[in-house]
Order: C-alpha cells, then structure tokens, then sequence
C-alpha cells in the first residue's frame, strides 16, 4: 500500500461504470497528479475529461476505454486542478501557476469549441494573487431549475469566485475573513441548489462554507478537536458529506443541526473524493476515493457496516465521476 509523502502522489481517474460494480478506466505513470475528472452527458456522447499537473489533459470519446492527449499551449507551466463543461461546447479547467514568479496563482482556461481549443483567460482582472490557486469549479447545471449562466470557483485565501453571465466574468467573495483557507471543492445540491465549499488551512482546520439559493455565505469548522483538513463535498439533499484526513467521513442530516464524524480509515490514510452517485432511485450511494487506492461505495455516510469496497490500484485517488448513468437526479 502506498502511502502520502508530501504531494507526490499519483492519482488514478476512476468512472463508475455500473449500478453494482466499479472499474478503473485509467491511469498515466507519466503524469505525477491526475486532480479532475468529469463526465459530460454520459447517456449519449460517452465523453470524459481529466486534467493533472503540468498541464496534463487528457479525453475520452467512449467512456474511458481510449484516452487520447490534448495539448494547450503554456499549460505546462500550471498544474490543473479541475474541469467542467455546462454544454457540449462550453467547458472551463482551473489550476495554479507552479512555480515563480507568481506561484500558486489561479488560471482560467476556457473553451467555446468543445475543447478543440482552449484559450487562457486574464485573470489580473478578478484579482487573484500569488498564492491563491483555484482549485475547484462547478455551474448549477445538474439541479433544478437548471441554470447553466451561474458557476463556483473554489479558491485560496478564503476566497470563492462567482459568475452569473456564464463565465464571461467572475466576482471574489471573501467567505472566510480570516483568509488563511485554502478552498478545494465546491458543489451544488442538485435538490435546491444551495452551494457548499470544503477546504483547509493547511493547520489541520476545516472548513465548511455554505451559500443557500438567494442567500450570504456562513461559514462552519466541524470537529476541530479532531485536526481535520477537509478535501471535497457533496449532498444530496437530506444528507452532507465531507472527505476528510485522517481517514474520517464528517456528515450531517440537513434535518439537524449538528454534524457527526465517522472514522473510514486508519488515520495515516486520506480520502480524497466523495461524490454522490443518485440515478434517479432509492437509495442514493456516495462513491468516496482514498489514499489506500480503493473506492468505497454507501447510501449510508454513518456506517462501515454493509460498505462494498473495491480494490482498484496502489495509488492515490483524488477524482470520482459516474459514467454511463446520469449522475444527478432527473427532475
């Protein structure tokens, strides 16, 4: 079993690929992090995308039997942290500079074409600093009603980026003051479209940032006592969930007000991923990947108890997309 030294890992792109099983589709020796995965309209186009470090794409036209290269120029120069398509042509990757000058500085590249070609936004004008990457991006686009003009950046220094135009311009909120926060993920509840923000302080402190549909953002740290950094989320409606170091699960009921904490994995281990898995039936099953190289398949976020697990690789898993099936519930 491999473990964690600093941030050399190496990420495996998982795709679930059935109801009752999970396979691993890919994975590259030649690319240090593979951070993002995402699955555009799985039913039909069979497309997948996977961005890593040092600028490395990677796409799928058949649900990840082929992978093929794509190259953007100056790409190399930034390692990329995640990708979203709102249409078949309409996508955006996220990353941060990785070396000086500027290093750890967010990048926007954007493409109009279905990815044949990407161009790299200025992103001076959102007022991004050395130091503030941006690592995650979503647009409400798999909750109802669906809004393809309004997307979440996930940013440094406590920071989270909006648009309403659908991405023609980004607004920075400061949702932690204290701008020692490092937002990861950020994520739309497909039931009611309230945003949620997961991340860190590097100081073994979570952080949990809220925004409900026409409402502010607050802002939350579950379990400090228990030195946690928090690394993606995801809800379904009734049930929030965080991954978590240390090898913890932190979930909450959205019915009360209290957050509970489930320990999956031995402390030395991390998980990485937690993604809602829901094909418009009961239950809802989580898919959540780790640093132990498995993905752990549940409909109930509380419990060991009745988790199928399957053993995928030695390596570290950081992203998690549902393929064939539509991954949000279809209202």
């Amino acid at each position: 079993m491999k473990k964690i030294i600093g941030s050399l890992v190496i990420l495996s792109v998982i795709t679930i690929l059935l109801a009752d099983s999970v396979e691993l589709v890919y994975e590259d020796q030649n690319i240090k992090e593979l951070r993002g995965v995402y699955v555009f309209d799985p039913l039909n186009s069979g497309i997948v995308w996977a961005v890593g470090t040092d600028g490395a794409v990677r796409k799928s036209t058949d649900n990840g039997n082929n992978w093929q290269t794509v190259n953007i120029s100056g790409a190399n120069d930034y390692h990329l942290n995640s990708i979203f398509f709102t249409d078949a042509n309409n996508g955006w990757i996220v990353g941060e500079k990785k070396a000086d000058p500027d290093r750890f500085k967010g990048i926007i590249y954007q493409t109009t074409n279905g990815g044949a070609s990407w161009s790299k936004l200025d992103t001076n004008k959102y007022h991004p600093k050395k130091y503030q990457p941006f690592k995650g991006i979503v647009f409400v686009i798999h909750s109802y009603p669906t809004n393809r003009d309004t997307g979440y950046i996930a940013a440094g220094e406590g920071y989270i980026y909006e648009t309403t135009d659908g991405g023609s311009h980004w607004s920075r909120r400061l949702v932690d003051t204290t701008k020692k926060h490092c937002f990861f993920r950020v994520w739309v509840d497909p039931y009611d479209n309230t945003v949620r923000a997961a991340g860190d302080a590097g100081q073994s402190t979570g952080i949990i940032a809220t925004k409900p549909p026409g409402g502010n953002w607050g802002v939350e740290f579950p379990y400090p006592e228990l030195g946690l950094n928090f690394f993606d989320v995801s809800s379904d409606g009734s049930t929030m969930g965080i991954a978590c170091s240390k090898g913890y699960i932190i979930y909450k009921d959205q019915s009360h007000p209290s957050y509970t904490a489930s320990h999956y994995l031995p402390d030395q281990q991390v998980l990485y991923a937690l993604n809602l898995h829901c094909v418009n039936i009961s239950p809802v099953y989580y898919e959540i990947g780790g640093s132990d190289g498995t993905i752990r398949k549940t409909s109930d976020l509380s419990s060991n108890a009745g988790l199928a697990k399957y053993n995928l690789c030695n390596q570290v898993i950081k992203g998690v997309a549902t393929s064939p099936e539509v991954g949000y519930p279809v209202t």
